[in-house]
């Protein structure tokens, strides 16, 4: 957790947001990955042969 009386709390919060967002997009495409594969199946693995 990030104290809001430390002198570089802006920066800091700066610096962990791109981290962030990456989980946040590894999290998305974990469940359109799920999606398709369970209400879809096939999509995927015929695009992955061509």
């Amino acid at each position: 957790m990030i104290s809001f009386f430390l002198d570089n709390y802006f920066f800091d919060k700066w610096e962990r947001q791109p981290m962030e967002i990456e989980e946040m997009m590894r999290r998305m495409d974990s469940t359109r990955n799920y999606y398709l594969k369970r209400f879809h199946p096939g999509l995927i693995e015929s695009k992955d042969k061509d």
